[in-house]
């Protein structure tokens, strides 16, 4: 007699395995998708305050702010590549409430991040941190933002500009105030 087919036994130990295989893949693999949304974050606002001290090398030593002031680029005004639109879960980058803030502190510059990726109703991103945490390897900085978090932004240079002086989590970063607003172009 020639049997050519599994035993009821050896299919079910072949799905036991296979179960134990899925039960330690599946984890891994959502984690390391999970790290790499984080990491394209990050990147993203890396390139951000790359771009805000290339822009910002381009003023004129006399109108750069003095200490306790500072200068914010919108995303829409950094963004002239169009790279930075589309966030790593799905979502859009806010373009006006999300930014660069570049804040004199004594004989430094201190630049500070605001990064916002919206879906829905759903708001993750970067809060107003020192660009310094970007090097870091940690990513608790990457958060869920509230709706009382946003500023509702619009472009508009001198209505945003009175929001952002008003705020204080900006107040913390420029007590002196808010000498230049880059919104960008708006596009209606």
């Amino acid at each position: 007699m020639n049997n050519k087919g599994f035993t009821l036994v050896e299919l079910l130990a072949m799905l036991v395995v296979l179960a134990i295989l899925m039960g330690i893949a599946i984890p891994n693999i959502t984690g390391i998708l999970a790290n790499n949304k984080l990491n394209v974050m990050k990147a993203d606002a890396t390139k951000m305050v790359d771009t805000a001290k290339l822009k910002f090398s381009r003023i004129a030593a006399s109108e750069r702010p003095k200490s306790g002031e500072c200068v914010i680029y919108a995303l829409n005004y950094l963004n002239d590549s169009g790279d930075i639109t589309n966030g790593p879960n799905g979502g859009r980058y806010l373009q006006f409430d999300s930014f660069i803030i570049v804040s004199r502190e004594a004989s430094k510059y201190g630049y500070y991040i605001r990064l916002i990726e919206e879906d829905g109703a759903k708001r993750i991103g970067i809060n107003v941190e020192e660009r310094s945490v970007l090097s870091q390897g940690e990513t608790d900085y990457i958060k869920s933002i509230s709706e009382s978090e946003l500023f509702g932004l619009g472009g508009d240079k001198e209505g945003d500009k009175t929001i952002l002086d008003s705020k204080e989590i900006v107040r913390n970063k420029c007590p002196n105030g808010v000498i230049d607003y880059y919104p960008g172009r708006v596009l209606n």
